[in-house]
């Protein structure tokens, strides 16, 4: 009966440690709305300002990858996309004036990404562990975990966590086919 009573004393912390209050999930709720919004309206200078310092320094990369200066991970999928629509759209020259910001702007404005109409999903759930927040977004069967940090007084998209999450569901899906 004591271990039955610790263990529910550990679950009752643990949830509130992943818990947030009312006002965290407002501003949450708040800076990721503005960007689904900005996303969606293709207002790519204020979207921007929603993206995390590791996602404009993972966009400053792949201008390092599409110079040939850096090479990509291994499991980088969405990424090489990326290099490539950069080396199809830029010279080298124009390339090397860019910067990761640069980058995302342009591919906002030139509507290469796929959350053209990301703002109309609605939000699952919000929570917070490991020191970022997560927005679920999508539906019940089928959604996503943006992970955000908050960074400059805003809490910001962390793009690196969502294209490894995107480019591990593509891999999965692609070895559940090969096997068939």
């Amino acid at each position: 009966i004591m271990n039955f009573k610790k263990m529910i004393i550990f679950i009752m912390m643990s949830f509130c440690l992943f818990s947030m209050s009312q006002t965290e999930k407002d501003k949450v709720l708040k800076d990721f709305n503005a960007f689904k919004k900005n996303y969606s309206d293709r207002n790519a200078e204020e979207t921007v300002k929603y993206f995390s310092k590791s996602s404009i320094e993972l966009y400053d990369k792949m201008l390092k990858v599409a110079l040939g200066k850096e090479n990509l991970d291994g499991d980088a999928f969405l990424e090489s996309f990326i290099v490539l629509s950069i080396n199809s759209n830029f010279t080298a020259s124009e390339i090397e004036k860019l910067s990761g910001k640069d980058i995302i702007v342009w591919s906002i404005n030139e509507g290469l990404d796929s959350f053209e109409n990301f703002n109309v999903l609605p939000i699952l759930d919000i929570y917070q562990k490991d020191g970022y927040s997560f927005v679920k977004l999508g539906y019940e069967t089928d959604n996503i975990d943006f992970r955000l940090s908050y960074e400059e007084g805003l809490w910001k998209v962390d793009l690196p966590y969502i294209l490894s999450l995107v480019g591990q569901a593509v891999k999965t899906r692609s070895e559940e086919h090969t096997s068939e």
